[in-house]
């Protein structure tokens, strides 16, 4: 079971983020640490991050979305029961990049 820093801190800001945390806690081993709902400055302002999943040899930025009904993921879209929305890859993707370079 992973190892949570500092529970309880932080509320769980999005629909369905306690379950996936709950989840990853569950599943992953003791020498992965999970931080729910930190956030991030860097120069433009600061990066909200769901889940910080940090491992022996990497740190995974997880961005948990809750959606129903038929969905597609595309190149530059996520398509939701026929409407197109921003594929959330990209954003995550930067926060990854900038938390990198810290």
């Amino acid at each position: 079971m992973a190892i949570v820093w500092n529970e309880g801190w932080a509320e769980f800001e999005g629909p369905g983020e306690k379950e996936i945390f709950d989840l990853l806690k569950t599943l992953l081993p003791d020498s992965y640490t999970l931080i729910n709902n930190i956030s991030v400055p860097h120069s433009d302002g600061a990066d909200e991050i769901d889940i910080l999943a940090i491992g022996p040899d990497a740190v995974f930025v997880v961005e948990v979305k809750s959606r129903w009904g038929r969905l597609e993921i595309l190149d530059q879209d996520l398509v939701k029961n026929g409407v197109s929305e921003r594929n959330p890859y990209f954003a995550t993707h930067r926060k990854a990049q900038r938390l990198k370079s810290l």
